[in-house]
């Protein structure tokens, strides 16, 4: 019985060194990425991201994709190549959903409303803050909608308030209209 134990754990080591290998070379790829839109380095904190990306596919590793989609917007619009910044962190905000990362999928959000804004695409912008302050809420359910609920985000905690600014932005689109 022990040698089969043996055999059985012995066969898997491979496996599981090979899968934490995998993840550490994400990770390493994920903290690359980042280092260098750090220094603005746009286009090569991108090139790592994506290569996040296939290895975390081939690895079915949706978090360090999330996260690798993340870091590809963000390097985008820093970058000021918007149109790019919005499908990436749509991607990223995706797969943040699948995995229930409501942190992620809150950061990608506001970065790609403030792309549409910067792009002058003020409506797309108010729609997606608005939706930002309908899946945030303190336990992970969507905050309150009902009737004659301002949706103002004042039962959040401060960090996950909207910004005067991202206020502003929705309030451009009302005087608009």
């Amino acid at each position: 019985m022990r040698q089969l134990l043996c055999l059985f754990a012995c066969g898997l080591a491979p496996c599981l060194l090979q899968a934490q290998s995998a993840d550490t070379d994400i990770q390493r790829l994920l903290d690359e990425s980042q280092a260098q839109s750090n220094q603005q380095h746009y286009d090569a904190a991108i090139q790592l991201a994506q290569q996040a990306i296939g290895l975390s596919d081939s690895r079915s590793v949706k978090a360090s994709a999330a996260k690798a989609y993340f870091a590809i917007g963000n390097a985008y619009y820093n970058k000021q190549s918007l149109a790019e910044a919005v499908t990436a962190l749509k991607q990223a905000e995706t797969h943040a959903m699948e995995i229930g990362d409501a942190n992620l999928r809150g950061r990608a959000t506001t970065v790609m409303g403030r792309a549409l804004r910067d792009q002058g695409k003020l409506e797309g912008s108010a729609g997606i803050l608005r939706s930002r302050t309908r899946h945030l809420s303190n336990d992970g359910r969507p905050a309150r909608t009902s009737e004659g609920d301002s949706n103002d985000g004042a039962h959040l905690p401060a960090n996950r308030r909207l910004r005067s600014s991202d206020v502003f932005c929705a309030g451009l689109v009302a005087d608009r209209a």
